[in-house]
């Protein structure tokens, strides 16, 4: 029996790779365009490998990260769930605040441990239409609050 509420598919965001490795590249020019000794320069460009291989990992294009989120859940009113790679979900979720243009969506939640959790949705991780629903889905949810 399908579930209530909106679900939203995630997958993984090309902007966001393209981004990232872009930002490192230009970290990386930097440190080899500043003088300093040899050992320092190697350290710091290992650094920033292993940082974009880090930030890989967890936006999923890298290993097999279980905590990534693969679809969004809106159960009514203000419950919201986020369902990860390993097939477990959060707990219910409450809407704090929204940022959101056309190109991406950031939406943060209040948790019930007392900690925030923020979700960056960026439109190429979802089908165009369903990123407009899901944007009209959070301005509802607050006019409802």
């Amino acid at each position: 029996m399908p579930e209530k509420g909106f679900s939203l598919p995630l997958h993984r965001s090309r902007y966001l790779l393209s981004y990232s490795i872009l930002l490192h590249g230009l970290a990386g020019f930097a440190v080899i365009s500043i003088a300093m000794p040899m050992p320092a320069t190697l350290l710091l460009l290992i650094l920033l490998v292993i940082g974009l291989l880090r930030n890989s990992y967890l936006l999923g294009f890298v290993g097999n990260n279980g905590r990534c989120v693969t679809m969004l859940l809106h159960r009514g009113k203000n419950s919201w769930q986020l369902q990860f790679a390993d097939g477990t979900r959060s707990d219910l979720l409450e809407l704090k605040s929204v940022w959101s243009t056309r190109l991406a969506v950031i939406i943060s939640f209040y948790h019930p441990a007392k900690r925030q959790l923020r979700l960056l949705v960026v439109n190429d991780a979802v089908d165009s239409s369903r990123f407009r629903q899901l944007r009209v889905q959070l301005r509802l949810a607050f006019f409802r609050q």
